[in-house]
């Protein structure tokens, strides 16, 4: 068994801007403090990808100090992405924190910024500046019926935690449009020579319960306006919105509103 006591806790800060290609936050910096920890192997659940990368779920902290979830946890020369933390107590009595680490042994820092392809667009960017364009920010409202609810458009998987839109510090979102990788069909002409592309984006509707602004409430808001824009606004040619599903997830107590729908279009090969 293997023991420390003092590890670098590193907090990430992020920027109030959003990149304009994919709609994330960006990370500007690490925020480095001490704490206090004690690392214990746990017997190591390993798994194997189909490219053929071998994985580790390691390691179990325990400390009193405070941690969040995707805190990094620099050991030495190890370093973990906190996963999710139970807090033991002993009746009224906080006694500490176990924390779940995950090793991260291919970590490198992201760049704040990056450069795509300008064109054509993919999908995501097509679909993500349709709505940023269309979307009328009024008709998005909270419960009383008039302050103007926050949302943003992003493409899907984030390189962190969804706390960090819901729950930021400052300029928290009450809900998200959240734009995934499309199906893709080649449209071909006589000399099979591609015409264009047939695209099949995912949207997800994603909202949570806040001060003042019900999720669900605020997800049948944005479910409307998202219809209302498909109706009144062509994207390429064709274009029809296709619902697939509602569900709710419970992040422990706090339920995630989330539909799916399917935005299908064609468009030409530019």
């Amino acid at each position: 068994m293997t023991i420390d006591y003092t590890v670098s806790r590193l907090e990430p800060q992020f920027s109030a801007s959003r990149d304009s290609t994919t709609g994330w936050r960006t990370i500007e910096d690490w925020l480095e403090t001490e704490v206090e920890m004690i690392i214990i192997p746990r017997g190591e659940a390993g798994f194997r990808t189909p490219v053929g990368y071998h994985g580790q779920i390691t390691d179990l902290g325990m400390a009193a100090d405070p941690v969040a979830e995707f805190n990094h946890i620099v050991w030495g020369s190890r370093r973990y992405e906190v996963k999710y933390i139970k807090v033991i107590k002993d009746g009224d009595n906080f006694i500490r924190r176990d924390i779940a680490l995950v090793e991260l042994p291919l970590f490198q820092e992201m760049p704040q910024t990056a450069t795509w392809k300008t064109g054509p667009d993919d999908a995501r960017s097509k679909v993500k500046d349709y709505l940023d364009l269309r979307v009328t920010a009024s008709n998005l409202t909270k419960n009383d019926g008039s302050t103007q609810a926050s949302y943003a458009v992003m493409f899907e998987n984030p390189p962190y935690h969804l706390r960090h839109e819901y729950r930021a510090a400052s300029s928290p979102v009450q809900g998200l449009y959240v734009v995934g990788s499309p199906a893709t069909e080649t449209l071909l002409g006589a000399s099979t020579s591609p015409l264009g592309y047939e695209e099949r984006v995912p949207i997800h509707v994603a909202t949570m319960d806040s001060t003042g602004c019900g999720g669900e409430q605020l997800r049948w808001k944005m479910n409307a306006e998202l219809r209302n824009v498909v109706e009144t606004y062509q994207i390429g040619s064709n274009t029809n919105l296709l619902r697939q599903r509602d569900q709710t997830i419970n992040l422990g107590s706090d339920p995630l509103y989330d539909t799916t729908w399917d935005l299908s279009y064609r468009r030409s090969t530019t």
